[in-house]
């Protein structure tokens, strides 16, 4: 009688946790989803966060991990005028990424021309009249030095050891240089570029929060 019992609730046991996690596995996107998202998430996300005509550029996103908002700002100086703009862009509350996912899988039909005219980002603009942050960040990137290996990577060389990222946060930057352009993707979150770029946010978020704040 007691073993009955054992069983029968071991037995209700199964249903409750394995049944929901079974209807949950239903609701992930296949591959075929994925691969079509995929296919078009950089020419969408390079599209809405645009940096390659500004006079310095960031953009930002997650490898994998698709709910950080993709975010980038670009700035452009006015040589006439002797005034710097921004513009920062991030994606609405949602990424890019997962907006396009839910999109199609909604209307898998539809193509990428029609699901782009559903994308949600934010936008706002900044100059250093009202951002003091925008010249000196500006400013500062150009002081920055290109350090091409530390001595920690060296040292690690040195005894054969390589040390990878899994699905790290991407930042990329281009920028117009002496005698070029620049263009540059980076992982390490302790570079001094990445260190910019995460300042220069910040500093941006606050300059757009007092703005807010004095309407």
């Amino acid at each position: 009688m007691k073993l009955n019992l054992i069983k029968v609730i071991v037995a209700a046991f199964c249903l409750c946790v394995l049944s929901p996690q079974s209807n949950e596995a239903q609701e992930y996107p296949s591959q075929e989803e994925h691969n079509w998202v995929g296919s078009h998430f950089f020419g969408i996300m390079e599209g809405f966060l645009p940096i390659e005509e500004s006079d310095l550029g960031y953009r930002s996103y997650r490898d994998l991990y698709t709910d950080t908002l993709e975010y980038s700002f670009a700035f452009d100086q006015n040589w006439k005028e002797k005034r710097v703009n921004v513009v920062v862009k991030m994606a609405d509350s949602v990424s890019l990424y997962d907006q396009m996912m839910m999109l199609h899988r909604k209307n898998p039909s539809d193509t990428i021309e029609i699901v782009k005219t559903k994308l949600k980002v934010k936008e706002w603009g900044l100059d250093d009249k009202s951002c003091l942050a925008v010249k000196s960040s500006y400013d500062e990137f150009y002081r920055l030095n290109l350090l091409m290996m530390t001595a920690q990577d060296r040292a690690e060389q040195a005894k054969g050891i390589e040390t990878i990222t899994l699905h790290p946060t991407v930042h990329i930057f281009k920028a117009r240089i002496s005698g070029g352009n620049l263009r540059l993707a980076l992982t390490d979150q302790g570079h001094p570029f990445v260190r910019w770029a995460n300042e220069t946010r910040r500093a941006f978020e606050k300059c757009a929060m007092n703005k807010v704040r004095a309407k």
